[in-house]
């Protein structure tokens, strides 16, 4: 009997070809969307989960706002609470973006290099290749690299023993780790021990509480209760720790899951994480994306059961039970569901490799996974079930003797049903449309909006050497001689990273108060180089650049918070600690100096006697000139380390990429959605005017124009569309203001985002049926008045 189902199920599908073709293409291509968009989400979602022990391990972090932790942190928590396995802190290699390593005479820029704990590999389970985990980074001076630094650096992966020379110190390789997994939070090139090191930046390690920048891991022994080991910790603390009772440092500390990291959205990262919200829109949007192919096929096996009516009264007739002729429907239905899926997965095999090409990602089909065989009994009981179980019920009410004697038009209950459904559907591409025209403006905004500084035409060159940084003010010397460069600033402040955030004391009437301040280090030429306009005063003297600690430039944000309405020019402020109180010289214009999710905030401008990269305003009519002459320079000065360079521009704009992937997604998603529903009415019209055809007939022989069929057939779609206007303009202004709401800089809702998404719903609806109208407005009414 099943066989005899799915030969009936083939010959209906030969009979009505473009209705099968119409529906099967857009149940598949949207099983594929949505497939792609859960397998992208899931593995956003699966970061670090390769790590053998992740759920019992957790990063402590300084509160639920900043990731880092004290220096002091992790010893503590290792010696005095029995529950804790393990600990391994992390520090930069250096404040700059990239660090300079010597391998055999020859330089390279590494931006994955760190200092950790000899613990490392106990805490955290990264793979080593060559080397034991309690080992590799126990002695003074010892150094890790992955597998490919390895190849990149010795032409071989077995490089134990082999020098590296960072810093003007020497580091034995004593172990080989496997290249880090996609989908971990942290990579790493070269990892070296915090043993040995005489960087300035990891005295004290075990004592120090007054620097957060570190990041520091906790393996528990066991799983435990987070909230109750805090408490804990907080009661400890209270009682050995007196100095350090303050809610700041023990009582808003935040464990942090370790597979959570990369999906919450906190300051100062290793690396960016995912917006979870945007996670969950992706799969808000992908559902949405089967409910209209599944609407689709629904619609479309409504208005195609018009064409079988005689055939199931024939059924009837000769005995067939409506339960039979039901199983039958659904068989054929599950079938259908079946074949789309089978196809829907070959469009994802051969869509997969060039998305993850596009967004840097691994993410793939495991055909035996079990994950992957439930979603797709999922979707064939959601299609072939569910979906089709609508037509299924209203084809198996049919009375044989009316259907055989009149033929079947369809009750006016179906018509409402379907008329719903298409609602349903105009609903979703408005909102779609909507959400894309005003995604798309605030990405405008953003992108012209004045932050403060020009952004344009600055180059950034990084000083990645001790010795570069040290001998910055010649660096800039060397470029300043070309009439194409037009300002030449050196700084530590990069578009898109942090600027350092730390304890800033100032004066308070006759008192020395502290508050915590954002910190750029910048010489007396960075606000003319990024034309920020002064306020009150002038930039550094010349004298301070031999003691940075005696001047300072603050922005409005900082002059109103600590002076509130006296001039702040000449007051005490330090960043260095309240013995070394230097003086107020200037106050700029507020500017945004991280991204427009994000307030003003109080800014400190500090001189230093190095930084990390040299700033470049060319003239923009003479780019190339510039850039050659730069790149030459580069090469004169420093011949044997690569020239590299960045525009403020582009990386002003990645701050926002999350943004414009989700803009493309919608975008995408639009399309899909448009084209899945515009199938769907081109082939419930073909249905629907099949049976008009009589009537098209007699009013053309009664004088009717073929403009007036067409409008005739097309006039529901447009009392339709209004429907769905009017259900989907508040729902689409509540989820965009809310999501608008995440910039502190935002555009106010635009209307005709909504008038326009209206609109072109509705012409792309009526072109859509207007095409097989015509075909029937212009048949002979001769050979339509003969239809039977």
């Amino acid at each position: 009997m099943f066989l005899n189902y799915l030969k009936v199920a083939l010959r209906s599908y030969k009979k009505n070809l473009q209705i099968f073709i119409i529906n099967f293409l857009g149940l598949s291509v949207g099983i594929a969307a949505f497939t792609i968009i859960l397998l992208y989400v899931d593995y956003e979602f699966s970061y670090d989960t390769f790590q053998k022990d992740y759920k019992r391990v957790y990063r402590v972090c300084w509160n639920d706002s900043y990731v880092g932790s004290a220096q002091a942190m992790g010893p503590l928590l290792k010696r005095s609470f029995p529950e804790v396995e393990n600990i391994t802190r992390i520090g930069r290699a250096s404040w700059s973006e990239k660090q300079t390593v010597e391998v055999k005479g020859n330089f390279y820029y590494e931006d994955r290099f760190y200092f950790v704990d000899s613990t490392f590999f106990q805490t955290l389970d990264y793979k080593l290749l060559y080397g034991r985990p309690e080992q590799v980074l126990k002695n003074a001076f010892s150094i890790v690299i992955t597998e490919s630094t390895a190849q990149k650096y010795f032409n071989r992966t077995d490089a134990v023993g082999e020098s590296i020379i960072f810093d003007g110190k020497t580091y034995l390789v004593t172990g080989i780790a496997k290249d880090v997994p996609q989908n971990s939070h942290f990579h790493f090139d070269l990892l070296a021990t915090f043993r040995g090191t005489k960087n300035s930046m990891f005295a004290g390690l075990d004592k120090y509480w007054g620097s957060v920048n570190y990041f520091t891991y906790v393996k528990f022994s066991h799983q435990v209760d987070i909230a109750d080991f805090h408490q804990k910790v907080i009661k400890y603390a209270k009682a050995e720790f007196e100095q350090y009772t303050n809610e700041v440092t023990f009582e808003k500390l935040y464990f942090q899951p370790l597979r959570n990291i990369h999906t919450e959205v906190i300051r100062g990262n290793l690396e960016s994480p995912v917006n979870k919200v945007y996670l969950m829109i992706y799969v808000f949007v992908a559902i949405i994306i089967l409910v209209v192919a599944s609407i689709n096929y629904t619609n479309l096996s409504i208005a195609s059961s018009l064409t079988r009516a005689k055939e199931v009264g024939l059924r009837k007739v000769t005995g067939a039970t409506r339960a039979k002729i039901c199983v039958q429907f659904l068989t054929e239905s599950v079938f259908f569901a079946l074949l789309s899926l089978v196809f829907a997965y070959v469009l994802i095999e051969s869509i997969i490799p060039q998305l993850n090409n596009y967004f840097e990602i691994a993410i793939g089909i495991s055909y035996f996974d079990t994950n992957f065989l439930m979603v797709a009994f999922g979707l064939i009981l959601w299609i072939g079930i569910l979906s089709g179980s609508y037509p299924s019920f209203v084809i198996s009410l049919l009375q044989p003797l009316k259907v055989l004697r009149s033929g079947y038009k369809g009750s006016k209950f179906n018509v409402a049903f379907r008329n719903v459904l298409l609602i349903i559907q105009f609903v979703i591409s408005i909102g779609l449309i909507t959400s894309f025209l005003i995604v798309n403006d605030q990405l405008q905004y953003i992108e012209n909006k004045d932050i403060g500084y020009n952004r344009s035409n600055i180059v950034n060159i990084p000083l990645h050497d001790t010795k570069m940084k040290l001998n910055h003010q010649n660096i800039k010397n060397a470029f300043n001689v070309n009439a194409n460069i037009v300002n030449v600033s050196a700084n530590s402040f990069s578009v898109g990273d942090r600027p350092f955030h730390q304890t800033v004391w100032y004066e308070k009437d006759t008192t020395i108060d502290s508050d915590m301040a954002w910190l750029i280090l910048a010489d007396e030429d960075f606000l003319k180089t990024y034309e920020i306009k002064f306020v009150l005063g002038t930039t550094f003297p010349a004298e301070c650049r031999l003691d940075p600690t005696k001047a300072y430039i603050i922005n409005e944000s900082a002059a109103k918070a600590y002076f509130g309405d006296e001039n702040p020019i000449g007051k005490k402020l330090s960043m260095w600690g309240e013995k070394e109180m230097g003086r107020v010289v200037g106050v700029i214009k507020d500017f945004n100096f991280r991204s427009l999710h994000h307030p003003i905030e109080p800014l400190v401008f500090s001189l230093d006697t190095e930084y990390d990269q040299i700033s470049l305003r060319i003239n923009p009519l003479q780019r190339n000139a510039a850039y050659k002459f730069i790149e030459n320079k580069w090469s004169e000065l420093y011949p044997n380390y690569p020239y590299e360079k960045s525009e403020v521009e582009q990386k002003y704009l990645k701050m926002y990429e999350s943004e414009n992937k989700t803009g493309q997604l919608i975008l995408s998603l639009t399309i899909i959605s448009l084209i899945i529903s515009c199938m769907g009415l081109y082939g419930i019209n073909s249905l629907i005017a099949k049976y008009r055809i009589r009537e098209i007939g007699v009013r053309k022989v009664f004088g009717a124009s073929i403009s007036q069929i067409v409008v005739l057939l097309s006039a529901g779609i447009s009392k339709l569309v209004l429907i769905a206007n009017i259900i989907a303009w508040p729902i689409i202004y509540f989820l965009l203001d809310n999501w608008l709401n995440n910039f502190t800089y935002r555009i106010s809702i635009p209307l005709y985002a909504f008038i326009l998404s209206g609109l072109i719903t509705l012409i792309i609806s009526v072109l859509t049926l207007s095409t097989q109208s015509v075909k029937y407005a212009n048949t002979n009414p001769v050979e339509t008045l003969k239809f039977e």
